[in-house]
């Protein structure tokens, strides 16, 4: 039985991390090679980028970071099937989740945002349920697919948290999958000049992953016995950009200041600072000049010394939808395992339509 009584004061707290990454696959040893740095960029012989300079008598390879080991070999909705599958059951079995918890926890998914991925589409109304399915016999509460890019992850949390406060679930698990790296995405990509190479700097190395993070309240984690919270979950703040990344317009970072002025207040009312900022920085110029004007306007004299800044897309390679999870799971497992000196971390993400979307997690 869910009770239904809401506690708008109650904490709602990370218990359960999953990852599957090109640089680890589990949380512990992704989190681990992020932050040391490690890459696994390789060249891609399937796939050969558009030759656009006429001296080059030789295409460029593709230099791209797939899940090797995992993903060979797989497209659509498989490639993401073999990402997510190790990834939510790393984070259910973290969170201590038993079969019967299922029945009362709800499942969202932030997915790709790509011409061919629409409502109604074999992807959006596919993998969702055929995932669930492959993980338990027992069906989750309720299931959504948010097919919202780079931002994807964000929103989906902000409806978790949601639900959590309303007593609607007493679970709630998040995720993000998505892969660049099938041939259409890929030529679409390249058509739009956004495939890095030598030749063209102004673009990002396509990668993919699958990250998922289990939440809960706090009184409930509580109740559970030998479970203990990573970190806790800040409000989620989301805007609109308008000058999107395929407008000519010059993007001057209205929505997204908007967003980071919002949780950086709310910080400063409690006494916090933002001690990092975690972002997905892709390497493209429009990513860079909207987080510098960003930055100028609302981060620039929050605290006495500039936050750490972490963009994982170093490691990674641009990996679309699941990168909010990602960063959330860096800034919760440094957190709880002392690795770094941070109570407050500040998370934000731009999708390529507009949606922009910023929380917190700060420690326990």
């Amino acid at each position: 039985m869910i009770n239904t009584k809401k506690d708008s004061n109650d904490k709602v707290v990370i218990t359960g991390l999953g990852l599957m990454t090109s640089v680890g696959h589990n949380a512990p040893q992704a989190v681990t090679s992020i932050r040391a740095g490690i890459t696994r960029f390789v060249e891609v012989p399937e796939y050969e980028p558009i030759v656009r300079d006429p001296a080059l008598y030789f295409p460029e390879p593709l230099v791209a970071a797939p899940v090797s080991g995992v993903t060979d070999g797989l497209k659509d909705v498989e490639r993401l099937l073999a990402l997510s599958i190790p990834a939510l059951k790393e984070a259910l079995l973290d969170a201590k989740l038993k079969d019967s918890d299922l029945q009362n926890t709800v499942l969202f998914i932030a997915g790709g945002q790509r011409p061919d991925i629409k409502a109604g589409s074999r992807l959006a109304t596919v993998f969702v349920p055929r995932l669930a399915s492959r993980v338990s016999k027992v069906p989750f509460r309720r299931l959504e697919y948010f097919p919202c890019g780079t931002a994807g992850f964000l929103l989906a949390l902000q409806k978790g948290m949601n639900l959590l406060k309303q007593g609607s679930c007493t679970h709630c698990v998040i995720g993000g999958v998505d892969s660049w790296l099938d041939q259409q995405t890929l030529s679409w990509l390249d058509n739009l000049r956004r495939v890095k190479s030598d030749s063209n700097v102004d673009a990002f190395v396509p990668g993919e992953a699958a990250a998922f993070v289990v939440i809960e309240q706090q009184a409930n984690a509580v109740q559970q016995s030998m479970k203990e919270a990573y970190a806790q979950c800040g409000e989620v703040i989301v805007a609109e950009e308008q000058h999107t990344i395929g407008t000519e317009t010059v993007c001057t970072a209205e929505a997204l200041s908007n967003c980071l002025k919002s949780v950086v207040d709310d910080l400063m009312k409690k006494g916090k600072e933002p001690d990092a900022v975690l972002c997905d920085l892709n390497g493209e110029s429009y990513r860079h000049t909207e987080w510098s004007n960003a930055f100028i306007k609302v981060l620039r004299d929050a605290r006495p010394a500039p936050p750490v800044i972490l963009h994982p897309v170093d490691s990674l390679g641009d990996v679309g939808a699941s990168i909010g999870g990602i960063l959330v799971s860096l800034a919760a497992f440094a957190m709880k395992m002392d690795y770094v000196d941070w109570k407050t971390a500040i998370i934000w993400c731009s999708s390529d339509n507009g949606e922009r979307a910023v929380n917190s997690i700060l420690k326990l």
